[in-house]
């Protein structure tokens, strides 16, 4: 088995339940071999190189979380979304509108373009002169170029950039081809309704995101890639899926959609551990204490965050908090 099977299935909705960072980031490689967010100026124009409902009837994928002084509103984002999520139940709107603060995994609002065109320049990027078509077998490439021309997205764009951030463009690029958008995501929506009005928190930051993806292996990086060129066919009836069971607020559903494929295999144990397990335990530290300081706070991070044994709000429950999902 490899650690593709942590991911078969899910990768889509991976990026959608477990990252709130910007995934349709462009880059901008020119003749000169600077890279920047916009198109180069000049003879290098046209010549760089561009990378990259309201159902009140139910459960709803929100939940509140007490302890002493302290109450958290946890409510399971997905990060692209349809017009059709709109507006959200009022449990949820009048959740956001009693609480002082919002918390979310990454202010994506406030990323500086430059420094994150210049970090994913730094990690996204080969460095070393390579290419990505020498990282692959000649049967992967030929899959990529098919995939990426059916995108209108010619090979020669992305053969300078690292697996797992191919992967994540030709996923964010999918994920608009069926009709869903970043601009429409849970956590955007609420981060734009705080602007001005309520404090913000980070859990994380769209660095610290990217980071992570930095830390696989080239082998799990090419894995990676593989099994998002051969998922992509049924991504949209997956990603349905997802959109159901968040509507109903189905936690058992969604965790069904990460547990599928997981094995014990090694490797994919280790992606499990890096991207959902460390993770939700650091996300449970740090709001646990912002609760123990009292008030009010407005959780917003990707769905699969809360659910399975592992997810939030087993945690918070065995660190003592009385839990309810509306």
């Amino acid at each position: 088995m490899r650690v593709a099977t942590v991911l078969r299935g899910v990768w889509l909705v991976w990026l959608t339940l477990l990252f709130s960072g910007p995934l349709q980031a462009e880059i901008y490689r020119c003749p000169d071999g600077s890279f920047q967010n916009r198109p180069c100026v000049g003879e290098a124009a046209g010549k760089a190189t561009a990378t990259i409902a309201d159902v009140d009837q139910g459960k709803h994928f929100i939940w509140q979380a007490t302890a002493g002084k302290g109450t958290l509103y946890l409510l399971g984002s997905i990060h692209f979304g349809t017009q059709e999520m709109y507006p959200l139940p009022s449990v949820i709107t009048s959740s956001f509108a009693q609480s002082d603060a919002l918390v979310v995994e990454a202010n994506i609002l406030e990323t500086d373009q430059v420094q994150l065109s210049q970090l994913l320049a730094e990690k996204a990027i080969y460095r070393d002169g390579s290419t990505l078509k020498q990282h692959l077998s000649a049967a992967t490439w030929r899959r990529l170029a098919e995939v990426a021309a059916s995108m209108n997205l010619p090979v020669e764009q992305i053969n300078q950039q690292k697996p797992w951030f191919v992967s994540i463009t030709l996923s964010a690029l999918a994920l608009n081809r069926f009709g869903y958008s970043e601009e429409l995501g849970i956590d955007r929506h609420f981060l734009s309704k705080a602007q001005g009005q309520k404090k913000i928190v980070e859990l994380e930051s769209v660095a610290w995101q990217l980071s992570l993806f930095d830390k696989l292996t080239p082998e799990e990086q090419v894995v990676m890639l593989e099994e998002t060129l051969r998922e992509l066919g049924d991504g949209k009836a997956y990603f349905e899926r997802l959109f159901r069971a968040w509507k109903r607020g189905d936690a058992n559903d969604v965790q069904a959609l990460f547990d599928e494929g997981v094995t014990k295999e090694p490797r994919s144990e280790r992606v499990n551990q890096l991207m959902i397990v460390d993770r939700n335990k650091t996300m449970t530290a740090v709001l646990e204490k912002l609760a123990s300081q009292g008030g009010r706070y407005f959780v917003v991070v990707g769905a699969g965050h809360l659910t399975g044994e592992t997810g939030i709000i087993e945690l918070l429950k065995a660190h003592g908090y009385q839990v309810m999902q509306y």
